[in-house]
């Protein structure tokens, strides 16, 4: 069950794409920035996520072959920075595609972040019922 949900991940990454976009259009200078324009910056945000995606499963792999606590320690290390690594990411890269400054333009980051975590996180729920319910 863990390894087909694991495995159907980055297809919810894909049809949450544009859901990610239409909700960055909500949010912005509709005249100024098209959905297309959105949908641009979503599909490099995701791009960014599906490698950030491989490189955790190949530290996971290596977790599970080595058997040295202090490799297991760098490697949780390694996984919090790529989760504060994609979070920063995020912020510095809406501030700088939709020219935002200042505090309002992390404000406004963290909360359409923390919006489309939650979003996400509904499909994902979906997606473990789905993955449940045609498990052979």
């Amino acid at each position: 069950l863990l390894s087909k949900f694991i495995n159907n991940i980055p297809t919810a990454l894909f049809l949450y794409l544009p859901v990610f976009a239409f909700v960055l259009w909500i949010f912005s200078d509709r005249k100024k920035y098209t959905y297309f324009i959105n949908s641009i910056f979503s599909i490099h945000y995701f791009t960014l996520l599906i490698i950030i995606f491989f490189v955790w499963y190949l530290l996971e792999s290596l977790q599970i072959i080595s058997k040295i606590d202090f490799i297991d320690q760098v490697i949780m290390f390694l996984q919090y920075g790529l989760i504060i690594f994609v979070i920063f990411h995020f912020v510095i890269a809406y501030k700088k595609f939709f020219d935002k400054k200042g505090i309002i333009g992390v404000t406004t980051a963290v909360g359409l972040l923390s919006f489309n975590l939650l979003l996400f996180s509904a499909l994902l729920i979906s997606l473990l019922y789905y993955t449940f319910i045609t498990m052979e």
